[in-house]
């Protein structure tokens, strides 16, 4: 059975042109429509692909398994894992043009055609869920609420989320009810969420035993896309000293002025995290 769509609050108006595209994502080819209040698939999102490509497919957490994924987006990540053999995917988003984009994708790689089990839920982060599951997924948006800053892509507005780690802390903190024994989240973090805060916490709800990185990548600021935040972001590790964004000197170590000049050149970290959920769990709390 094919569960397509689970709506929890009024559909929005999202009219949107679009058209759709062809990606070659990890030997899988994916239809995605673009459209601009949902986000498609950078770099970032193409090694996390590939990371769970590399990783979690080749240790047998995908073909079989019962995943549920947070913040699904476009829905690339959850076409992907069914595409690899995945026995049931629910795909989660608190953005409605997302949700309805996700269906269309489905829809668009022939996966609604019975064949596949998967449900598409219009929630926030868990807010629903009465499942439990052997692997939790997500690619968490790292932009801070800013009423302030001028930003004209659509869905980077819809990814505002407080101070920028509500996604992220709610993985952390709630993840485990949701995963059966032995159980993996498989979360994206960055260094502008703080990473301090974020270890410290994994280390509190999960164990410091239970926790692998498994990827550590390096990227470059884009004035245009992150500059409206960097404010927040230096003013938070001057605060707190948690590197969040920095430059470089000539011999490559990193540096953190303390004030945002979009000549020089900045950096953050992209970083994913495998934790193992080791003991019976609940999502009734």
């Amino acid at each position: 059975m094919t569960s397509k769509l689970v709506t929890t609050h009024e559909k929005p108006n999202t009219d949107n042109e679009s058209e759709v595209k062809d990606y070659s994502i990890e030997g899988e080819n994916i239809k995605l429509e673009q459209r601009g209040d949902v986000w498609l698939p950078l770099r970032p999102t193409m090694r996390f692909i590939a990371t769970v490509q590399n990783i979690l497919h080749q240790k047998g957490f995908i073909e079989g398994k019962r995943i549920l994924e947070i913040g699904t987006g476009s829905g690339v990540v959850g076409i992907f894992l069914l595409k690899k053999g995945a026995e049931y995917v629910a795909m989660t988003d608190v953005n409605y043009a997302a949700i309805e984009t996700t269906v269309n994708n489905l829809s668009s790689n022939g996966l609604d055609n019975g064949d596949y089990q998967y449900a598409v839920i219009d929630t926030d982060r868990f807010m629903g869920i009465q499942e439990q599951f052997d692997t939790i997924i997500s690619n968490p948006p790292v932009q801070p609420s800013n009423p302030h800053a001028h930003i004209n892509d659509i869905a980077a507005k819809y990814n505002e989320n407080g101070d920028g780690r509500m996604v992220l802390d709610s993985l952390i903190k709630y993840g485990r009810s949701y995963l059966v024994q032995g159980g993996k989240l498989i979360t994206s973090c960055s260094t502008r969420h703080g990473h301090k805060e974020t270890m410290e916490l994994f280390n509190t709800y999960w164990g410091k035993d239970n926790l692998q990185v498994i990827l550590e990548d390096e990227y470059e600021i884009d004035p245009a896309y992150h500059g409206p935040y960097m404010d927040y972001w230096i003013e938070q590790q001057n605060q707190d000293g948690d590197l969040r964004v920095y430059c470089k000197d000539e011999q490559g170590n990193p540096y953190a002025p303390d004030h945002y000049d979009p000549a020089l050149k900045w950096y953050f970290k992209y970083i994913m995290i495998e934790a193992t959920n080791t003991s019976n769990s609940s999502n009734e709390a």
